[in-house]
Order: C-alpha cells, then structure tokens, then sequence
C-alpha cells in the first residue's frame, strides 16, 4: 500500500528521530500531542505495514478524540493509515466482483465508485432496508462506538431479511476524511474483488447486535424528534435502553 499525501511535509535531517516508532508509540504521541511525529513518509508507510486491523481503527478514534477541529483535521489531512480489510454489505452472496456505481454519490461530481468501510460495524448498519427516512445511524463518541436508531414498524421488520457482509482489499481504495462517514468510509473507482466468500447474517439489526452497534428500537413519534434534528440526541438517547440479541 502506497500513502501520497500533497499536504506531507518531510522533517528536517536534523529533526528525525532518535529511534523508531512502533504502532504503539505513534498513537501514544498522538494522544499526548495531537500531531503526528516529526517522521518522513517512509516511516509513515512502515507502520502502516506493522499495524493491526484494530491499530488501524485505534488510530482513528485517536485522532477524532481531538477536541480542536483544525488540530484534528490536519492529522488527517497529513495521514491516514489504510485498513488491512475493508467491509462491504450487500443483499447478495454470489457476487465475484464490485463495479463501480453511481446511484449513491456523496458529491454530485463523484465518480461512479465501490463503497468499503474500515469498521465492520458500520457495514452491517448499511445491510438495513430502507434509505434514512427509515432509520439513522452514526457515531456520538468519535467512531468509537455506532448507533442505529429506527422506528419498530411492520414494513420495516418485513423488509429487514438480512443480507451479506463482504472483505474486500483495501488497495485500490481511498478516504475523504471529510465526506460521508470520514475515515469509516473508503471508496474505489475500480473494480473490486473479494477477499473470501461472505458471511450471511438473517437481519441487519441481528448483525448490527453481533458487531457492538447499539441499537435503539423507538415509536414513530421519537423517531421523528430523532430525524428533525431540533434536540440534543445523546440528552434523548438517555432515557432509552439499547436493545439486546436476545431482544432482537
């Protein structure tokens, strides 16, 4: 995996450090100064080799615990290490290849593309019927955790029959992290193929309990204070208790 970044500034000679980072060490010196290390592109591209799938996800929630927005978007901007795995759901188990579509564009001038997420958490929240006026899903602690908040009614609970969580290589894919689900969200303009077979899940919301989302099954009422976005949702979601497997 290549990292090109415009925006990289190589250190000075005099300036490198002393001894090499390990994954470790590099969201460690984040956490207590929220840049980057003064390290060249190489060693930038050496630890994302050495890191782990879960270092990779460690790194981003790091980097949205930043409380200041330019801070944290210049860490991004700078860097983004790629995952070693991106996820795909889909409602179908047989597909050999992912082209590139245009039915879903975050910009209007976006090419057609293959959506991935880095978390598979998030891949199963995109398994759920409907678009968001059935449901709303996302993040309140940084990426750290995801919540899917939807309305308990027949026509969801008749369309919601699952669907299949793919793994795809991360190669070819790239990250906005300032469009859609930032650095949760990859896409590719190419044609992708997957990894292994994927794994069927009976229902999104079963999926979603599996892979940690907390799920919130409200009325129609909430669920409209929810979706017109006039109140706090974390003060709402206080009063409610996520729902468990054995509930589901």
């Amino acid at each position: 995996m290549n990292i090109e970044n415009p925006r990289f500034n190589q250190p000075s000679p005099e300036n490198e450090p002393s001894e090499l980072f390990t994954p470790e060490r590099l969201i460690a010196h984040i956490q207590e100064n929220e840049t980057l290390p003064n390290v060249s592109k190489e060693e930038l591209q050496r630890l994302n080799n050495e890191m782990t799938q879960e270092q990779v996800l460690e790194y981003y929630t790091t980097a949205h615990a930043i409380e200041n927005e330019e801070k944290r978007n210049e860490l991004l901007d700078q860097w983004i290490p790629k995952p070693k795995i991106l996820y795909h759901a889909s409602p179908l188990g047989t597909i050999e290849e992912f082209e590139p579509r245009g039915r879903y564009k975050r910009n209007p001038n976006d090419p057609p593309q293959v959506f991935g997420s880095s978390s598979e958490a998030v891949a199963t929240m995109m398994m759920a019927p409907g678009d968001d006026s059935w449901h709303k899903a996302g993040s309140y602690d940084g990426q750290r955790t995801w919540t899917f908040i939807y309305p308990d009614t027949d026509e969801f609970r008749k369309a919601d029959v699952g669907g299949y969580i793919y793994e795809l290589p991360p190669d070819d894919f790239n990250c906005d992290p300032h469009m859609g689900m930032g650095v949760a969200e990859w896409t590719s303009a190419k044609p992708v193929k997957p990894l292994t077979k994927p794994k069927h899940y009976p229902s999104s919301i079963e999926a979603m309990l599996e892979h940690g989302v907390k799920v919130y099954r409200v009325d129609q009422e909430l669920f409209r204070r929810f979706r017109d976005n006039n109140e706090d949702d974390v003060e709402l979601l206080k009063n409610i208790k996520p729902i468990e497997i054995s509930n589901a």
